[in-house]
């Protein structure tokens, strides 16, 4: 074989495995960012239960605030019925769930925790607000600020009959109280995956 030939042969054969590890790069980022957005979702999906769970005894009347439609509310407090005695209805303590602040990443437009995402919140659970035996545990983390869609423009910009709807809300219809959660994550690939969540309850009178 001259050394032309070989020269050819050899650059025939770098293409040919360079195609061979661009495929299989480009097929590991699929299977990666595919398991990212799985992830993801099992874990809003799992959260969105949780809390529609947790509101599914609650009393109507002691929901505050009474989150309407267009704003909503991305925090509210209730009291669980506990049954009845005496022919009367029996509440419990008051438990609040909404979006709080991450304090390893405040608002302020910046990645402080260098996850990917920025001003993130979570979501915190509440028992006996302001009662001697209040209790808080973080259900989960990186929530974003506003749902996916939404800009802070007074307007609904996701077309879901909410104006500015973060990324945790709630709204009454009727009886029916509806959850949104919207969760995000960077892939590695380092894009950005959002997810969005729903749940609904009725609640009792």
């Amino acid at each position: 074989m001259t050394i032309l030939e070989m020269t050819v042969a050899t650059a025939a054969f770098t293409v040919v495995v360079g195609g061979v590890f661009s495929v299989l790069a480009t097929g590991t980022q699929a299977v990666q960012a595919t398991t990212v957005s799985g992830q993801l979702e099992r874990k809003a999906d799992r959260i969105a239960r949780r809390i529609g769970r947790t509101a599914i005894l609650a009393g109507s009347a002691t929901l505050l605030p009474s989150p309407q439609a267009p704003l909503g509310s991305s925090q509210v407090s209730f009291r669980r019925s506990q049954g009845w005695t005496n022919g009367a209805m029996v509440w419990g303590p008051v438990i609040s769930i909404g979006m709080e602040d991450d304090i390893n990443d405040p608002e302020d437009g910046i990645d402080n925790d260098g996850d990917g995402c920025v001003d993130e919140a979570t979501v915190v659970w509440r028992r006996d607000v302001g009662g001697p035996n209040e209790t808080s545990e973080i259900w989960v983390e990186n929530v974003r600020r506003l749902s996916d869609g939404e800009t802070r423009n007074g307007q609904d910009d996701n077309g879901n009959g909410l104006v500015d709807e973060a990324g945790l809300s709630f709204v009454l219809q009727g009886a029916t109280l509806v959850i949104r959660l919207c969760l995000e994550q960077r892939g590695l690939d380092g894009r950005v995956v959002t997810y969005m969540a729903q749940d609904a309850v009725r609640l009792r009178n």
